[in-house]
């Protein structure tokens, strides 16, 4: 039998922080209390922070056909290196993962490499109905309403909706990449004769963001659907948010880091590392979506992992793809976030591990909890990190947050109850296991 206990951790409780003694037994959480545990094996976290590993919901891991970019092995480690125990991968690889078929194959991949617990949304198309209703054990069925990388979209009001009949009687969440594309398109002919990566914005508008929302909100109103809006950017989408989540039962919408603390100020340095779909806006929109955090509007934060190549990076505005990795800098931000008193801890949680794990139906996940898995990741508070490009363990080797000083350091990773990442060594014989 494997066991240990975790001695001297903090964990957060309704009124701040307080030490407790963690047993783990067989890779699940078996007691929390803050008397002494008798066991052959303990460590000493010294009072750092122990919270659940974080369950990113939104990443794209690339495999299969863009492992020049990303791949399993080097995305987990990514994740795992940044606290993160659980990946849902998005469809838009090569084959999309938009048939049974290429559903098996990103599944055998991951079940060879990942390093980290995973799970895969299922992408739609104007034609994969049939292929939709026979899905299998998946996170959701993604619609694409505005193009991005990958070239996945589904834009006619009723195709979508017909995307929605067939998810809700399979009971499975509908996630929206929520950009209107014609909107997109009336604006691209606007200034295509301009590279300035400053008009980014003006193309992908708050209004394309929030016409998308209003459009879904609409059809799930009426088809009562489990909706989940992806990366919100825009005042405008977190007020629609807010207002539909009153009388809309099942409604739920992330945020991404990168939307949360960084402006279009910061595009004149980032050049096209910028360069994401949904844009970044203006203070007012990145301010909205901190008001959101706070009043519950948005439920969880992902980080939309989403890696070029610096070259690629480097191209031209038009040319240069949008996407930035995050999957490692996530957790690290948001226990920042925590650790400066922006959110408070139990925030924290809320946002990185238990709302994505109800939302999505992932089974004792999330939570710190007797019976649950001993799925971990543990912070100490009075370290601080600063992010830097020649450390990252993603493929793509950059981040839009190099040099960024962050309160807390990662000191390690618990996947079912095995130590996968501590003091950059990975146990690398570790394989994580599909959620679904």
């Amino acid at each position: 039998m494997n066991s240990f206990v975790l001695e001297n951790c903090s964990i957060a409780k309704a009124g701040g922080l307080v030490v407790e003694n963690v047993l783990i037994e067989n890779g699940v959480i078996k007691e929390i209390t803050s008397k002494k545990i008798p066991s052959k094996k303990t460590i000493d976290c010294h009072e750092s922070f122990l919270l659940p590993g974080a369950i990113d919901c939104h990443v794209h891991f690339r495999s299969p056909g863009f492992e020049e970019k990303e791949g399993w092995i080097s995305g987990s480690m990514a994740a795992a290196s940044g606290g993160v125990t659980t990946v849902l991968d998005m469809p838009n690889t090569n084959p999309p993962t938009i048939s049974a078929d290429a559903l098996e194959l990103k599944r055998q991949i991951a079940q060879k490499s990942a390093l980290v617990n995973f799970g895969f949304h299922f992408g739609a198309t104007e034609s994969n109905l049939r292929e939709i209703g026979q899905a299998l054990r998946i996170a959701s069925i993604k619609i694409f309403i505005g193009k991005s990388t990958g070239g996945l979209f589904l834009g006619e009001r009723e195709k979508i909706r017909k995307v929605f009949g067939m998810a809700k009687k399979k009971n499975f969440a509908v996630c929206v990449h929520a950009e209107d594309q014609k909107i997109i398109e009336k604006n691209e002919r606007r200034y295509r004769d301009s590279t300035d990566l400053m008009n980014h914005s003006k193309i992908r508008t708050a209004l394309a963001e929030s016409e998308a929302i209003e459009m879904v909100l609409g059809i799930q109103k009426t088809e009562g659907n489990r909706l989940h809006i992806c990366h919100v950017s825009s005042k405008e989408g977190v007020k629609l948010l807010r207002e539909a989540k009153e009388s809309q039962p099942g409604v739920t919408c992330e945020a991404t880091p990168h939307h949360l603390l960084l402006t279009e100020n910061d595009l004149r340095r980032l050049h096209n590392f910028g360069k994401v779909n949904p844009a970044i806006k203006s203070e007012r929109d990145r301010a909205a979506l901190w008001s959101g955090i706070r009043d519950g509007t948005i439920d969880c934060v992902a980080s939309d992992h989403a890696p070029h190549l610096v070259s690629e990076k480097h191209q031209e505005y038009w040319s240069a793809p949008a996407g930035m990795p995050g999957v490692e800098t996530l957790l690290p931000i948001m226990v920042d976030a925590a650790a400066s008193k922006k959110i408070s801890f139990e925030k924290l949680i809320s946002l990185t591990s238990r709302s994505p794990a109800k939302i999505f139906g992932i089974k004792n996940k999330g939570e710190l909890k007797n019976g649950f898995d001993a799925d971990i990741a543990l912070f100490g508070l009075e370290k601080t990190r600063t992010v830097s490009n020649k450390k990252l363990f993603t493929k793509c080797g950059w981040s839009a947050f190099d040099s960024l000083k962050l309160k807390g350091t990662l000191e390690k990773t618990i996947i079912g109850g095995e130590i996968v990442f501590g003091g950059r060594i990975f146990n690398k014989t570790f394989r994580g296991k599909e959620v679904f």
